[in-house]
């Protein structure tokens, strides 16, 4: 998401005349995650609540009533737009889109940061694996009770 937009931005900046683009990362990020949790609660110093959706907005226009310019905003919030429509409305859609990803992590970034998953492992978190009928957490095995220390702590009560 980082490397999409920047790249996004970078290309963007010399039209906008923004020359520090670290805000508009921010307003991006912050784009995503209010459109990825729409019904999330959220209050705006205690004086009105929202949906996080308007997250973006609400923050647009108290930086705009503090007399900054709003195109650092509005850019973070184009790039976030073009991302979360990529990433998560397009691989929805119905027609030759449905279930294709048109934005991919490069496989130098996975082989640098992600350890690679046990075989036939769901690789899903699962906040409560015992219910998902998992073992462990993310398809691991739990670990072993040496001599079985557990169960004698359990019955001496």
């Amino acid at each position: 998401m980082l490397m999409f937009g920047s790249v996004l931005m970078l290309i963007i900046a010399p039209f906008s005349s923004v020359f520090f683009l670290g805000y508009s990362l921010t307003f991006m990020m912050v784009y995503v995650w209010g459109r990825r949790n729409e019904t999330f609660p959220m209050n705006f110093l205690g004086l009105f609540n929202f949906p996080a959706p308007w997250l973006p907005w609400v923050l647009l226009a108290f930086s705009v009533l503090l007399g900054a310019s709003p195109v650092v905003d509005l850019v973070g919030i184009f790039v976030g737009h073009v991302y979360y429509y990529l990433q998560d409305i397009v691989p929805k859609m119905r027609g030759r889109w449905r279930g294709k990803k048109l934005i991919v992590t490069p496989s130098i970034i996975r082989y640098m940061f992600e350890e690679p998953a046990p075989e036939g492992a769901d690789i899903r978190m699962q906040f409560n694996p015992e219910a998902a009928g998992v073992q462990g957490v993310a398809g691991r095995a739990p670990a072993q009770d040496p001599g079985g220390l557990q169960d004698q702590h359990e019955h001496q009560d």
